[in-house]
C-alpha cells in the first residue's frame, strides 16, 4: 500500500500590482519592467501578503465576482480557513480544491490521502480501485491481457502474449475459428473458416471426400465410388475424365480427346460411321451410309470382296469396271468312275464341291459321262438334297430331270449326260454342290477314268445379266410329220431388252425316228443376223431315236433380237414312227439368257451347213479334223473361256465313238492351265443314239482357265475311233466362246 500522507504546504500566490516609481494613470512609459521583460507581478513561495494598492483604493471585484469570495483587505491569515478552496490553510494537510476526495491525493477533509488498494478509492498510482470491477486487478491496475489476471472480456490470461499455449495471445481460449492453428487443428483461418472454404468449420483442410464442397470442387459425396454422380476427384461425371460413367450414357472414357483411338472424345466406342478414322483399324470414315462413294460403311475403300454393293459394282461384289462379273461362275471337274446299283438315287462322291451363292436363282449345268445301266438320270444336289427341294418341287418321278437310255445295245450306250436348269430359292451362303444318279436296271457307271466330268454353276445379277426359264412337266406324242410340234406348257413370255440372247433347251425325246428339237420365238424359228434357221426339218440337226430315249440338248446365241415382248417355246420334228416328247412329270427346260456383250465378250462360229456336211475320212481313225466353220473370235480379259460346242454327226461305225475339243492355234485349250491331254477321250465320248450308221449330236460345255489376255481364234476339231463317218451332217452346228470371270475351278 502506498502512503501519500506528508507535511506538504501549498503556497498561496498573491498577485499585486506595484506602481513603484511609475507614472500616473495613462502614462505609457511605465507599462513593463524593462529589466526582466516579464509581467511586473511577482510570485513568491511561502505566505503571501497582499499590500495596499498604489492608489490607496480598495481593489474592486469584477462584475461576475462573488463578493463573498473577494478578499478586501488584510492577510491570508485573516481569511477564514475553508477546505476545498484550493488554499492549504492551517489545519489542512492539503487542499486541491474541487479535486479533493476524487484525485486520490487529498481527501474531502483536506487530509492527505492514505493509498490502500481495495479501499474503493483510487489513490496514488492506483489505476483503479473497485473489487467489483472485472477490469480492475487486485493490484488496482487496469486489467490488460498478459497480466496473468483474467478480467474483463478475457477468457483466460496466462501472463504472456504468446499463441500456441493454453491461452491465446489475445487472452481468448484456444479453439477452432480463433485464427490460430493448434493441435489437433490442421488449419484455422478464423473468420475465413467455412465448409466451402480451404479450412473447414472444423479447422480441417478441405479435401475431396470429406463430404463438403470446397474450393475447386464441383461436388463431394464423401464416398470413394468413382462412377456415381460425383467422382473421387470431386467433379461431376464428365466425358474425358477417364472414368466410365455408364449411367451417363458413356460407352467408354479413356481420359483423352483423341478421336482416332478406340474411344472418341464423345466417350463412345469407335465405330465405323462415326466420322473418325480409328487408327490401325479403319482405312477411312466419312460418317455416311453411302457405299457408292470412296469410303464404304465398312470404313474401307470399295472392294470386290467386301460383301456389300459398293463403288461402281452392279451387284454385291461384282460388275462395274473394277469387279468381276455378277454371274458368280463356278466349275467343278473330276475324273473317275463310280458304279451304282439300280433302283435308288445314289450320291456321286467325286462330284462334291464348295460354292458360295448370293441366294436366289442358280443355274446348274451337268456334263457327265455315263455308260451301261438302263434308262438313267442324274440331278444336282445342294447340301445333299436335290436342288429342286429348295423350291418345294415334288420329287415324285424318277426321271423328272430327264431320261437317257445309257444301257441299250451295249457298248454303244456311251452318253454324256448334259442338262442345264435354273433352280430357284437357293439360300445365300456357303453350300456343298453335288450330284446323284440312278438307273432302272443293271449297274450304271458314272464318270470315266479317261474323261473329265463337269459341273458348272452360274448366278445372274438380274440387272445387266438376266436369265428367264420355263419348265414344263407335260408330254405329248407325234407321228411322222412335215411340221414342228410344240411341247405343251413350254411357252416362256417376257420383255426382251433387245440385243443378243442365248437360248438353250433340254428335253427327253425317244422311240420315234429321226428327230430334232429347237427353240422357237413368236411362232417361228428364232431369226438371227448371224445365220437364221429356216423352217426346215433338220435346221437344228437330228438324232436317231429308234428304240431309244435321248436327252436332247441344244444351245446357241441369236444376235440382234428386237426389244419387245417375245414368247419362246420348244418345238420338235419326227420323220418316222411315234415320237414321244417328254412324259408326265418329266421336266423339259427352256432357258433364255440376256447377254451383256460388254462385260463378257463372246464369239460364235456357225456351221451354215451349206454343203450338208462332209465325210471326214475313209479308213482313217483317231485323227483330229478341224471344223472350219466352227470358228469363234474372242478378246480375252478375264483369262477364262466358257466354251459351248454343238454338232451333229453321222455313221459312226459299230463299237466306235466320237469326241470333239476346242483349240487355240491348233493346241487344246486346257494346256494353257497346265492340264495334260493324256487320252483322246479327255472331253468324253459318245456313240450313236441308235443303230449303227444312224445320226447323233455332240453337246459339251466347259470352262478353260489361264488363257493369255488378248485376241484369240478358237476352233473346234473332232475325232472318231471309227472310220467312214460324217461331221456336221445336217443342221447348223455352233461354237460359242465367252470370256468370263470364274470364282472357282476345282
Amino acid at each position: 500500500m502506498i502512503n501519500l500522507r506528508a507535511n506538504t504546504s501549498i503556497a498561496f500566490v498573491a498577485i499585486s500590482v506595484a506602481a513603484l516609481g511609475l507614472a500616473g494613470c495613462g502614462d505609457d512609459s511605465a507599462g513593463t519592467d524593462s529589466t526582466t521583460g516579464m509581467d511586473p507581478t511577482t510570485s513568491t513561495s511561502g505566505e503571501t501578503t497582499n499590500g495596499p494598492s498604489t492608489t490607496g483604493e480598495p481593489t474592486s471585484a469584477g462584475p461576475d465576482s462573488d463578493p463573498s469570495d473577494t478578499f478586501t483587505g488584510g492577510t491570508t491569515e485573516d481569511k477564514p480557513a475553508e477546505c476545498g478552496d484550493g488554499i492549504i490553510d492551517a489545519g489542512e494537510e492539503c487542499d486541491n480544491g474541487v479535486d479533493n476526495g476524487v484525485d486520490g491525493l487529498c481527501t474531502a477533509e483536506c487530509l492527505e490521502e492514505v493509498v490502500e488498494c481495495g479501499d474503493g478509492v483510487v489513490a496514488g498510482d492506483e489505476e483503479c480501485d473497485d473489487g467489483a470491477d472485472p477490469n480492475c486487478t487486485p493490484d488496482c491496475t487496469l486489467n490488460i491481457c498478459g497480466d496473468n489476471y483474467v478480467g474483463g472480456d478475457e477468457q483466460c490470461d496466462d501472463g504472456n502474449n504468446e499463441d500456441g499455449d493454453s491461452c491465446n495471445g489475445d487472452c481468448t481460449n484456444p479453439g477452432c475459428g480463433d485464427g490460430i492453428v493448434q493441435a489437433p487443428e490442421e488449419c484455422d483461418l478464423g473468420a475465413g473458416n467455412g465448409d466451402d472454404q480451404a479450412c473447414t468449420s472444423m479447422c480441417l483442410n478441405a479435401v475431396c471426400g470429406d463430404g463438403l464442397v470446397g474450393p475447386g470442387e464441383t461436388c463431394d459425396d464423401g464416398n470413394n465410388v468413382d462412377d456415381d454422380e460425383c467422382t473421387n476427384s470431386c467433379a461431376g461425371p464428365n466425358c474425358g475424365d477417364g472414368i466410365l460413367q455408364m449411367a451417363e450414357g458413356e460407352e467408354c472414357d479413356d481420359g483423352n480427346d483423341d478421336n482416332t483411338d478406340g474411344c472418341t472424345a464423345a466417350c463412345a466406342n469407335a465405330s465405323c460411321g462415326d466420322g473418325y478414322v480409328y487408327g490401325g483399324v479403319e482405312d477411312c470414315d466419312d460418317g455416311n451410309a453411302d457405299n457408292a462413294d470412296e469410303c464404304t460403311t465398312l470404313c474401307a475403300a470399295p472392294a470386290c470382296d467386301d460383301g456389300i454393293l459398293s463403288g461402281l459394282e452392279a451387284d454385291i461384289d461384282c460388275g462395274g469396271p473394277d469387279c468381276s462379273s455378277c454371274f458368280g461362275l463356278y466349275q467343278h471337274r473330276w475324273k473317275g468312275e463310280q458304279t451304282i446299283n439300280s433302283g435308288m438315287w445314289t450320291k456321286i462322291d467325286a462330284a462334291d464341291a464348295d460354292i458360295k451363292t448370293r441366294g436366289g436363282a442358280l443355274e446348274i449345268e451337268l456334263s457327265i459321262p455315263l455308260v451301261s445301266g438302263g434308262d438313267s438320270s442324274c440331278r444336282p444336289t445342294i447340301d445333299g438334297e436335290w436342288a429342286g427341294a429348295a423350291q418345294m418341287l415334288p420329287d415324285v418321278y424318277e426321271y423328272h430331270e430327264g431320261r437317257d437310255r445309257t444301257g441299250w445295245n451295249n457298248p454303244k450306250g456311251y452318253r454324256i449326260w448334259r442338262r442345264a436348269r435354273v433352280y430357284y430359292d437357293i439360300e445365300a451362303g456357303d453350300h456343298v454342290l453335288g450330284v446323284e444318279c440312278r438307273t432302272n436296271q443293271g449297274m450304271l457307271k458314272v464318270g470315266r477314268a479317261e474323261s473329265t466330268a463337269v459341273i458348272i454353276t452360274r448366278e445372274y445379277d438380274g440387272v445387266i445379266n438376266k436369265v428367264h426359264q420355263k419348265v414344263t412337266t407335260q408330254g405329248t406324242t407325234m407321228g411322222a410329220s412335215g411340221q414342228y410340234v410344240k411341247l405343251p406348257g413350254s411357252e416362256l413370255t417376257f420383255d426382251v431388252g433387245g440385243g443378243d440372247i442365248e437360248v438353250s433347251i433340254s428335253t427327253s425325246i425317244g422311240l420315234g425316228g429321226h428327230a430334232a428339237c429347237m427353240p422357237w420365238m413368236d411362232g417361228a424359228p428364232i431369226p438371227s443376223t448371224a445365220q437364221p434357221y429356216v423352217n426346215d426339218y433338220w435346221s437344228a440337226g437330228l438324232a436317231s431315236t429308234y428304240s431309244s430315249w435321248n436327252l436332247w440338248a441344244h444351245s446357241r446365241v441369236y444376235k440382234n433380237i428386237t426389244a419387245q415382248t417375245h414368247t419362246f417355246d420348244i418345238r420338235c420334228h419326227n420323220n418316222a414312227g411315234t415320237l414321244r416328247l417328254g412324259e408326265a412329270d418329266l421336266a423339259s427346260v427352256i432357258i433364255v439368257r440376256e447377254i451383256d456383250n460388254q462385260e463378257e465378250a463372246y464369239g460364235q462360229g456357225i456351221d451354215k451347213n451349206n454343203d450338208n456336211g462332209w465325210k471326214v475320212a475313209d479308213g482313217l481313225d483317231s485323227f483330229w479334223y478341224e471344223l472350219n466353220e466352227h470358228t469363234a473370235n474372242v478378246t480375252v480379259t478375264n483369262g477364262n473361256l466358257d466354251v459351248t460346242e454343238w454338232m451333229s454327226y453321222y455313221h459312226v461305225n459299230d463299237g466306235a465313238w466320237v469326241t470333239c475339243r476346242p483349240t487355240i492355234e491348233g493346241e487344246w485349250i486346257g494346256t494353257f492351265a497346265g492340264l495334260s491331254f493324256n487320252s483322246n477321250e479327255e472331253e468324253g465320248v459318245a456313240h450313236q443314239m441308235s443303230n449303227n450308221g444312224y445320226h447323233g449330236t455332240w453337246y459339251r460345255r466347259r470352262v478353260y482357265t489361264d488363257i493369255p489376255p488378248g485376241d484369240h481364234v478358237v476352233k473346234l476339231e473332232c475325232l472318231s475311233s471309227g472310220n467312214n463317218w460324217w461331221a456336221s451332217r445336217y443342221g447348223q452346228g455352233s461354237l460359242t466362246v465367252r470370256d468370263v470371270p470364274l470364282l472357282g475351278d476345282i
